[in-house]
């Protein structure tokens, strides 16, 4: 009896099994599930589907999303590229309603950026705190004027654009090509006043490998930005100066000042008439790369969050009038392709610090 029992009992499993089978191939609404459905089976079933026995996955939240203001330092003072380039890009974002929060440009000037680099490196894990970064973010530590190193005490947020280098006397100057000044410089060594931005810059460096290439000495005139350039230029208180178009383009529509020579590898489209270094016999290619740093430790997504923002900010009609207007070369650059680029960049750059002479001694 108790084998007769059982066989009946696997019988009518069996045809259990069958029916569940059938129910399950016809249009007969499925039971409920036991978890929820994924969202491929809710699209192909247009049958209301039976409460889940388990909770809904919830809408993922972004990684990070921003609840404060920034400070965007500038490491140098007001009228220079990159304070004019930081105030464009502000505006740009605030109204482009690029970030939610409002954004304070703050020059802070000293020891050829010095000391807004330590600034920005004192506030670690602060992903609030922008810095713009030129070469003396490297020339600067590379020198020994601080002790910071620039691929590990920073955060790289993106690369935005590639500036140019300009040769400018004023309009009344006897010096009307690159053959005039260097013949004058050899004439009489270190007799020619060059103003540019703080020993270690971009102008100093630019201003030796011409130097270098050509033969001459020139009396370097330290001075603070690029607008103390034009100054000191204007006023007769230096020959010969170094400086981006950005600093000086209202002067050069006034008529105000002439551009000898740019140090890129070609003619700026703007002024096809102004030829390069090269073309006048002087080996120099050089140009400035513009960048956004802040502190090392940022949390978690906030990076990406402003690469993404920056990559929105070069898309603004804003920033391609800037770009237009000022003959620079876009170049975004962000994540671990901008950390190659600034460790090779750095690498080359201690090494031109210490071919120019340029450490300091301790």
């Amino acid at each position: 009896m108790r084998n007769r029992l059982f066989a009946l009992s696997i019988l009518a499993l069996a045809i259990a099994m069958v029916s569940l089978a059938a129910a399950c191939s016809s249009a007969a609404p499925a039971p409920a599930p036991t978890a929820a459905p994924t969202k491929a089976a809710a699209a192909a079933t247009t049958a209301p589907a039976a409460a889940p026995t388990a909770a809904p996955t919830a809408v993922p939240k972004p990684s990070w999303a921003p609840e404060k203001d920034v400070e965007f330092v500038v490491h140098a003072a007001a009228g220079g590229g990159s304070d004019i380039q930081a105030r464009m890009m502000e505006k740009a974002i605030k109204d482009n309603k690029l970030y939610p929060k409002n954004i304070a440009v703050v020059n802070k000037v000293g020891g050829s950026g010095a000391v807004a680099f330590a600034y920005v490196a004192s506030k670690k894990g602060d992903p609030y705190t922008w810095l713009t970064a030129t070469t003396s973010f490297f020339t600067t530590p590379a020198r020994g004027q601080v002790p910071l190193d620039p691929t590990k005490d920073f955060t790289m947020l993106a690369r935005l654009s590639d500036d140019n280098f300009t040769v400018v006397v004023k309009d009344d100057s006897p010096f009307k090509t690159m053959k005039d000044v260097i013949d004058a410089a050899k004439a009489k060594p270190k007799g020619l006043k060059w103003g540019g931005t703080n020993v270690g810059s971009d102008d100093h460096i630019f201003t030796m490998l011409l130097s270098k290439a050509s033969g001459t000495e020139f009396n370097f005139i330290s001075l603070s930005s690029g607008g103390d350039v034009l100054t000191n230029l204007l006023g007769g208180h230096v020959d010969i100066a170094s400086a981006n178009l950005a600093e000086i383009l209202p002067q050069v529509q006034a008529k105000k000042v002439r551009i000898l020579a740019v140090g890129m590898d070609k003619r700026l489209p703007k002024y096809p008439d102004i030829p390069t270094l090269k073309e006048q016999g002087i080996n120099v290619v050089y140009t400035q790369t513009r960048m956004i740093a802040a502190p090392a430790g940022l949390p978690a997504g906030s990076r990406e969050y402003m690469a993404d923002l920056f990559k929105r900010m070069t898309a603004t009609q804003e920033w391609k009038k800037y770009i237009d207007d000022n003959d620079q070369v876009e170049n975004y650059m962000a994540g671990a392709e901008l950390d190659k680029f600034v460790k090779d960049f750095n690498d080359q750059i201690v090494a031109l610090v210490k071919d120019l002479g340029l450490v300091e001694k301790k």
